[in-house]
Formats: structure tokens, sequence, C-alpha cells
């Protein structure tokens, strides 16, 4: 239940508002977006260093749900709890994006990624990745831009334009140490991306049956 879209989000928070922001994301965001048509999954992370604090994924059917009627009718309508928390987001980064590439076998609990601005983006085939120990897998996406430009509510609330990226590597295993190797090889690859680490704090799927 991968699909072929993917809602990539780096963000911070002021600090005294973390813990109401993990409740938030917990107990009501990603459970409205994963109930929403085309969505197939939600994960967040937490950084492991001392980059963007959250890094959260939303797995879609394609990157058209993303500029849906019914996705569009959640971000211009924000519930309560979201009005009052989005205003303490700082340094947004959030991006629609199409899979260009997946490979390996399964998902990793340490996650590294790989955020590029060069118009060039071109990571290749990162297959050989997923044969060092540790490392399940690697994908390459890139922006759709005319997604990520769309206006909404909820983008207002956050007081700043959102950063973009062009493309992007993310790589997965089941050690810190293994998958921050494994970035860095693939690091020179890309020109000079920005590399963060982070460790998964959620998961939730959609239901098979939705």
């Amino acid at each position: 239940m991968t699909g072929t879209g993917v809602l990539a989000i780096w963000h911070d928070v002021e600090a005294e508002f973390a813990a109401q922001i993990d409740d938030w994301y917990n107990r009501q965001h990603h459970a409205e977006r994963v109930a929403l048509p085309g969505f197939l999954r939600a994960r967040r992370y937490r950084n492991l260093g001392d980059g963007p604090r959250y890094f959260c994924r939303y797995d879609v059917a394609s990157a058209a749900v993303l500029a849906s009627a019914a996705y569009l009718q959640v971000l211009n309508n924000p519930t309560d709890w979201t009005l009052r928390v989005m205003p303490h987001y700082r340094d947004m980064n959030r991006i629609v994006c199409r899979r260009l590439g997946d490979w390996g076998l399964g998902d990793g609990g340490i996650v590294a990624t790989l955020r590029q601005a060069d118009t060039a983006f071109a990571p290749g085939d990162l297959g050989a990745l997923v044969d060092r120990p540790r490392v399940v897998r690697a994908q390459a996406w890139q922006t759709d831009a005319e997604a990520t430009s769309i206006k909404s509510e909820e983008k207002r609330l956050r007081g700043g334009p959102d950063a973009t990226w062009t493309g992007f590597a993310i790589v997965e295993g089941s050690e810190r140490d293994d998958v921050a190797e494994a970035a860095a090889i693939l690091a020179p690859r890309l020109g000079s991306p920005r590399v963060d680490l982070y460790a998964l704090v959620f998961d939730l799927a959609r239901e098979p049956d939705r």
C-alpha cells in the first residue's frame, strides 16, 4: 500500500508546544488524513540530531490525491485543535512528491532523508544501498511543483511560506550507524543535499476495505 505519491513534511515547533503537537498528531491529525480518499498510510519520525524535529510522510495513491476536492476541503476547514497548534510550527517544509523508484523489502525504524534543491535531481539506481548491512529500503521522490504550490487555510495559519526542495532520497534500516553510513555514501552522488536522521514514532495504515 505505497501508491505513487507522497506528501512529505519537515518542520520544527516552538519548544513549549511540542507535547501538545505530539498529542494532536497521535490523536487526531494522522487519523484525519488517513481517512481521506486516496490516503494509504501516515508515518511520523523524530529527529536524532540537530535538524527539524519532525518528519512526516503520507503515502497516497498518486500525487493527484493531494490536489483533490476532498483533501482541499480539510485543508481549508481546519479543526479547532489544528487552529490552535499550527501557528506554532516553525521552518515548515511541505512538498507533494511523485515516487521515482523503490528498492528493497520492508520498512526500517531508522530513516535518513536527503533533500536536494538542485533542479537536476537524478538519484539513479539506489538498489545497491539495500545490499548493505541492516539497510532494508531506499526510495527516490521528486517534487510535484504544481500540487505543492496550492494555497490553503492551513498554509495561511503557519504565517510564512513553506520551504520547498526538488528531490529526495530516503534510506531506511534497523540501526542508526548503518543507515547513516549508507546516507553518507549516497550524499556525494546528489551534490550537497541536506541530510537528517530520524526514528519512527508513529505509523497508521488505512484499513484495506476503506
